[in-house]
């Protein structure tokens, strides 16, 4: 494995053949990242400057270089996914009720252009964002949007065309159990469930404007709940939220209630209960992937995406382990 260098342009500037250590860990729908330390040569630090892009083989996802630290003899960058490109960028644009695909394309193919970057076509993923988002960076667009519906982003790298083009995916799950210790293809379970910040009712407060019959307005205290409206006794777990802005002038109450319950929503999906596994896997796993697994002395059988791949290379050795986020149970016990 080497490790290659670009410039803004994608113009490759050089590779580097060894180093003291490299991670290099590529998620679903959140940012990855790399950290690669090298021993310090005039060379390296001439060839591994900020403002670049990092490439591995093996991998379609450039990194691109944040930081770099010389210390005595080391040299050390640090980079993030080259979707990290889309923080670079602002939007005003309002996003409420559309199809979460197409309104990351839409925020992310308005904005202001970036070296090499476009957006590629829309692959049909239904899903609708029933949430918000009224500013912020595009980042954060594609990342609400997308953890929400459970939607893949990665920015793929062409090296022969020099693009980098975002897309979105989301793999289904074929019905097949192939993952498991006793079969070998398992290493180093880790199982994580929690539901410490877990919530899925929301109680929101809001500020309307009330009209009597003189024509004069006052200021009256609405509350709207919303969410799993069905979830009773323990399985209801209530979050009160109080909104910051607002009825705006000429909106309708109903409209208003309405915003007050997309805020809730929104909200809710931040409060997630979580339960995931991570585990050493081969080489054949994909980030995205939806794998089969059972760890029978967990009582756990299951369907679950590979919510990131996580290599590290040190040492001349080179292991990869899978995170597997969110997993949806098939069979306890």
């Amino acid at each position: 494995m080497v490790c290659n260098v670009f410039d803004l342009e994608l113009n490759p500037l050089g590779t580097v053949f060894s180093w003291i250590s490299l991670v290099w860990d590529e998620y679903y729908n959140a940012l990855g990242e790399a950290q690669l330390e090298l021993a310090y040569t005039s060379d390296n630090a001439a060839l591994v400057k900020a403002n670049r892009y990092l490439g591995i083989d093996g991998s379609d996802h450039l990194m691109l270089i944040e930081t770099v630290e010389i210390t005595g003899d080391r040299l050390i960058a640090y980079g993030k996914d080259a979707l990290n490109i889309l923080d670079k960028r602002v939007s005003t644009e309002t996003v409420k009720n559309e199809n979460g695909e197409a309104a990351i394309l839409r925020v992310a193919g308005e904005m202001t252009p970036w070296p090499c970057f476009s957006v590629g076509a829309n692959q049909g993923i239904e899903g609708q964002y029933t949430g918000q988002i009224d500013g912020g960076s595009v980042l954060d667009y594609a990342l609400k949007i997308a953890q929400e519906l459970d939607i893949g982003l990665q920015v793929l790298f062409d090296r022969a065309a020099k693009t980098l083009t975002l897309t979105c995916y989301k793999p289904a799950y074929d019905g097949v159990i192939r993952y498991a210790p006793e079969w070998g293809n398992m290493g180093d379970v880790e199982y994580t469930q929690s539901t410490l910040g877990y919530a899925n009712v929301a109680i929101v407060k809001g500020t309307a404007r009330s009209v009597d019959d003189s024509g004069g307005e006052t200021e009256i205290t609405v509350y709207v709940t919303t969410g799993d409206l069905s979830a009773s006794g323990a399985a209801r777990r209530e979050l009160y939220l109080s909104a910051s802005e607002s009825m705006e002038e000429g909106e309708s109450l109903t409209d208003y209630k309405n915003r007050l319950a997309r805020y809730g929503i929104q909200k809710l999906s931040e409060q997630a209960s979580i339960e995931s596994l991570s585990f050493s896997v081969d080489e054949n796993v994909r980030v995205g992937q939806m794998l089969g697994c059972r760890v029978a002395s967990l009582g756990l059988t299951l369907q679950a995406r590979v919510a990131a791949v996580k290599m590290t290379s040190e040492n001349n050795h080179t292991t990869r382990e899978a995170e597997i986020g969110t997993p949806v149970l098939l069979r306890r016990g």
